[in-house]
């Protein structure tokens, strides 16, 4: 059953099948199918500003068993798929900004990933702008994080999330711009890469015209600290290479999350 055409209940019934054991989901989805998604409308993220107008979205898996479930499904530790936004959150072709934190960096400078608002909004605010019957299906996965700007070096709190804004090493697979600049950590202290992401071109993103691209790429958030600056967190550059900036600039958003 393609993962593009199925109907809901196929969706359904296909990952069903695939934690019961009776099938593999890598033998009949793979990384770089996709499936249009409606979305609801979304309040306000981290600033006044902010907001979601409904709209359909090209939802892309990056990863096929690459998370780490929070409770094993019948002896399996993976979650089936990993889904992203292919396209950033947008209104006709032009990009819906956000924070990764908010207006007050004096808060980021001192907090990381677990405490981010942007987590907070993820996991409630954009979950339940998903159709019902995804929700239904949204795992809890858990997510590595780097310790923040002024902590100890190194890996930070582990985080549970049913949705998430990727990290630097699952977008790039090192840890160039997110290890503590003092004291490099392994490339896994945010994850390992998704298949997904193993060409630049794939991490170019544009504004979502419901459903297609827009036709001008846009910046967007990683949740990853950058190891430069207190206050500054990391991005993906219209050219699809990384970059950082202060977290209370206005950038595109790309969220995923786990079914």
């Amino acid at each position: 059953m393609d993962f593009a055409t199925g109907t809901d209940d196929e969706i359904k019934a296909m990952l069903e099948a695939h934690y019961a054991g009776t099938i593999n989901i890598g033998d009949h989805w793979h990384v770089g199918d996709t499936r249009v998604m409606h979305l609801n409308a979304m309040s306000a993220g981290t600033g006044a500003n902010e907001s979601h107008v409904a709209q359909n979205m090209t939802m892309v898996i990056i990863g096929i068993e690459h998370d780490n479930l929070k409770t094993p499904i019948n002896g399996k530790t993976k979650a089936a798929i990993t889904l992203q936004c292919k396209e950033l959150l947008g209104n006709n072709g032009s990009a819906e900004y956000g924070y990764i934190w908010g207006s007050n960096t004096s808060t980021a400078s001192d907090s990381n990933y677990s405490k981010n608002p942007r987590r907070t909004w993820l996991n409630g605010t954009f979950v339940n702008s998903l159709p019902s019957y995804v929700q239904s299906l949204i795992k809890t996965v858990v997510k590595k994080n780097i310790a923040n700007h002024n902590s100890s070096p190194g890996a930070g709190p582990d985080t549970e999330d049913k949705a998430f804004l990727t990290s630097y090493t699952e977008m790039f697979g090192n840890v160039a711009y997110s290890y503590y600049m003092n004291n490099k950590k392994p490339n896994n202290e945010e994850g390992e890469q998704y298949a997904y992401y193993n060409s630049n071109s794939r991490r170019i993103k544009y504004p979502n015209n419901n459903g297609t691209a827009g036709s001008s790429a846009y910046y967007y958030w990683l949740r990853s600290p950058s190891s430069f600056d207190a206050n500054l967190w990391i991005y993906v550059h219209i050219g699809g290479s990384a970059n950082s900036s202060n977290s209370s600039s206005y950038y595109g958003l790309a969220p995923a999350f786990c079914l």
